[in-house]
C-alpha cells in the first residue's frame, strides 16, 4: 500500500476491500454467507498486515468486519446482501473522510481570515 496519512490509509483499505468484493462477483463468488464473511475477515486481516501500526486501517478493518457479521446475521442474508452492506460501509468511510477534511479546511480558513482581519485592524491604528 503506497498511501500516506492515517485517515487515507483507513479509507484505502476499506475501498480496497470494496474493489476486491465487487470485482470478484459482488458476492456471487462466495458459496455461502459464511464463506463471504470469512473472505472479508481474511482480506481485512491481510490488509492490516501491510501497515500494522496504522490505527485507522485497523479501525476500518474492525468496522467492516462488524458490518459483515451484522449483515450476515440478518434474516434472509445472502453473500450478495453482505457484500452490498460492506461496500456501502466502505464507501461511507470515504464520504466521512472527505466531510472531515472539508470541515478542517473551513475551520482553518475561518481562523486564518480572522487572524488576517485582526492583523489588518492592528495595522490601521496610529502606531500599530
Amino acid at each position: 500500500m503506497v498511501v500516506r496519512g492515517a485517515p487515507a490509509i483507513g479509507v484505502t483499505g476499506a475501498l480496497a476491500l470494496a474493489v476486491h468484493l465487487i470485482s470478484g462477483g459482488s458476492g456471487k463468488q462466495h458459496s455461502s454467507v459464511q464463506a463471504c464473511v470469512d473472505d472479508i475477515k481474511a482480506t481485512m486481516d491481510y490488509l492490516v498486515t501491510s501497515r500494522p501500526t496504522a490505527v485507522n486501517l485497523a479501525d476500518s478493518a474492525a468496522k467492516l468486519k462488524a458490518v459483515a457479521a451484522s449483515a450476515a446475521a440478518a434474516a434472509g442474508a445472502t453473500p450478495q446482501s453482505v457484500v452490498a452492506a460492506v461496500v456501502t460501509a466502505a464507501e461511507a468511510t470515504l464520504e466521512e473522510d472527505v466531510a472531515a477534511n472539508k470541515a478542517i479546511g473551513a475551520a482553518g480558513a475561518a481562523a486564518l481570515l480572522s487572524a488576517v482581519a485582526a492583523r489588518g485592524r492592528a495595522n490601521t491604528r496610529p502606531g500599530g
